[in-house]
């Protein structure tokens, strides 16, 4: 049996883009959690996940190199044959990212000392500042349904002296609905912005060893 390739690897986000990012219209300016988790990426490892907060504008955000602090997700061993899955947030609301930061702060002022840097005070830098692997954990609890979902699978020998940019199609994994005006006491019917299984929008990747 061939011994496995083990490989250390760096991801970055090179661009999103959303066909729906959770409202009935294309917002100008919205900001969306992406979380990569990594499924065995290596032995006796089941997932590993981290989470960043990022702005897009008219549904979409691009990277160049020269970004690399803003588009950084991880830096992973991975070992042999593993998945990668990508999801995207609905557009966080202030009660949203007002949550996000009470629990941010506390955690910063018990277990966590240093999950808030000092000085950061604009609301998104509290967020921001968060390590990706902890603000991972609070995403399901705080964001709800993922607007847009990716999975591939992988394995190490891909990166093996090198690298590759993914280029994933994303798919919605809910439906999403929107309250419409009320015509007299007839109950208000719902419209569909967008179904469970639908595409909405590409996510690139690039990953590679370091």
């Amino acid at each position: 049996m061939a011994a496995s390739t083990k490989e250390n690897i760096e991801l970055c986000l090179q661009s999103l883009t959303l066909l729906v990012s959770g409202g009935a219209k294309t917002l100008s300016e919205s900001n969306h959690t992406v979380t990569i988790e990594l499924v065995w990426p290596r032995n006796g490892i089941a997932s590993k996940t981290y989470a960043r907060v990022f702005t897009l504008n008219g549904n979409q955000c691009s990277f160049t190199e020269s970004d690399w602090y803003d588009s950084v997700m991880c830096k992973e061993s991975v070992d042999g044959r593993f998945a990668l899955k990508v999801s995207v947030s609905q557009a966080l609301t202030d009660s949203v990212i007002a949550k996000l930061i009470r629990v941010i702060t506390k955690a910063a002022a018990s277990t966590a000392a240093d999950v808030v840097e000092d000085g950061v005070a604009a609301p998104l830098g509290k967020i921001a500042a968060a390590p990706v692997d902890y603000l991972a954990t609070l995403i399901a609890d705080y964001t709800g349904e993922p607007i847009a979902e990716a999975v591939v699978t992988l394995d190490a020998a891909d990166f093996a002296g090198g690298g590759k940019v993914l280029t994933l199609p994303l798919v919605c994994p809910t439906t999403l609905k929107k309250d419409t005006p009320s015509m007299g006491k007839a109950p208000a019917p719902r419209k569909t912005i967008i179904k469970n299984g639908d595409p909405n929008g590409t996510v690139v990747l690039s990953i590679k060893a370091v």
